[in-house]
This record gives C-alpha cells, sequence and structure tokens, in this order.
C-alpha cells in the first residue's frame, strides 16, 4: 500500500530540513481548538510534530466537508503563504497537538536559499490539487457508497497500518465524520458502511475501521467513475 505523506520533508534534503527546523517556532494546540478558520487572512504555514490536526471547509448549504486529517510530519497552510489568499479551510486540533509555525517571510527567505524547499511546496500544493479534483469526481458519483470507499481507501494510505487482516484506520472516525468525508447525512453514510460491511469490504474493529481487502476496495470505489 502506497502511503499518503503530507510532509515536505519527503522532497527536501537535509540543509533545507536543519534550516526549516531553526526558523520555525513550535507552539502546542489542545485537541478541539481552533487553529485558523476558513476565510481567515493567513501569513504562516505549519507543520505537526506531535498529533493531529482537522481540516475542513463549509458548503453552501451549511454542511461541513472534511478535506483530510493530518498527522505527524503533515504540512498544512501553505496556500497563504504562497499567494497571500485567504484561509481556504478550517483547520482545528483534532488532538493535543505540537506545531512548528513559519510565516511568509522566512518561507520566502528560505525558498531562495533553499530551492528544494521551493519545489517541496509545489509538490504538496500539487497533491492538494489532485484530491480536490478526485472529491469533485466523487461528489458527482451515482452511488455514495462508491464514493465514500474512495475517501476510505485514502485515509488507510494516509493514517492507515497494515496488518494480518487488512489494512487498521488509525484514527477513530464518528459517524458525523465519516458523513462529513462525502458531504452526507450521518443516516445515509450509514446506509453506505453497512453496504461496504455487507460486502465484506470493511469491518468493525473496536472503536476502529479494518479494511479487509485495500485493492479491492479501490477497485469498487473506482466503479463510480466510469470510463475517462
Amino acid at each position: 500500500m502506497k502511503q499518503l505523506s503530507f510532509d515536505m520533508y519527503q522532497w527536501m534534503g537535509s540543509e533545507a530540513q536543519a534550516a526549516f527546523e531553526r526558523a520555525a517556532t513550535r507552539i502546542e494546540r489542545p485537541a478541539g481548538s481552533l487553529i485558523y478558520a476558513e476565510g481567515d487572512a493567513g501569513d504562516t504555514m505549519f507543520r505537526i510534530v506531535r498529533g493531529a490536526v482537522r481540516l475542513t471547509v463549509l458548503r453552501d448549504d451549511g454542511r461541513e466537508l472534511l478535506f483530510q486529517i493530518y498527522h505527524q510530519g503533515g504540512c498544512f497552510g501553505t496556500s497563504s503563504v504562497i499567494d497571500g489568499g485567504q484561509r481556504p479551510q478550517t483547520a482545528e486540533a483534532y488532538e493535543d497537538c505540537e506545531l512548528q509555525v513559519v510565516t511568509k517571510a522566512q518561507i520566502d527567505g528560505l525558498r531562495a536559499d533553499h530551492p528544494d524547499l521551493g519545489d517541496a511546496m509545489l509538490r504538496l500544493l500539487s497533491m492538494n490539487m489532485r484530491l480536490l479534483i478526485s472529491y469533485f469526481a466523487g461528489s458527482n458519483l451515482d452511488g455514495i457508497v462508491a464514493w465514500l470507499a474512495q475517501r476510505l481507501e485514502e485515509a488507510a494510505r494516509a493514517f492507515g497500518r497494515e496488518t494480518e487482516d487488512g489494512v487498521l484506520l488509525t484514527q477513530p472516525l464518528s459517524q458525523s465524520e465519516f458523513a462529513a468525508m462525502v458531504g452526507t447525512s450521518r443516516q445515509t453514510v450509514n446506509k453506505a458502511l453497512t453496504e461496504l460491511r455487507t460486502r465484506g469490504l470493511v469491518i468493525n474493529h473496536g472503536r476502529y475501521l479494518l479494511i479487509k481487502d485495500i485493492d479491492q476496495l479501490r477497485r469498487f470505489g473506482e466503479q463510480g467513475l466510469g470510463p475517462g
């Protein structure tokens, strides 16, 4: 299973990483606290040292869409330090977390001195763009079950752990969070989860979800996309 990592360090050399570490200020945020809100002005980006951060977008109809849950190493808030625009998502501490914070001015200097850092930011933005495109495609699927399968496969790559029984999501997700993944109601997502369980693709493992066959789940999710 190819892991989905949002850590810019994977594309940066040791010198650029060390420079980022020197420039960054460290802050701590308790679980449930707001880091920034969608629409806020922003001139800082963040990297997770410890804990998890939840990124969400508010739809026009008032429903919340869960963009992603970032874990250790995850970098977010990058678009605002690139273009100076408003925050496109809301970020809140999903767990008690420690964050590295770097300002736009610092990033500009680091990019000038370390081109691989600038390249890493472009790669991260490209990854986020690809995810958004897949979400848009998923939102137009005939079946919510196929879209949920896609989001679960992505979650498995982002924070799943391979076991002899399948891939275990290491983050317990509530019914509301499953619903927010696909922008639907809890009742609808519960029916979709039941369908995936009936097909033997996922099972509950205590408070966690176990994906029995990640490749089969991926194929099931792709069925709704049609030719392209």
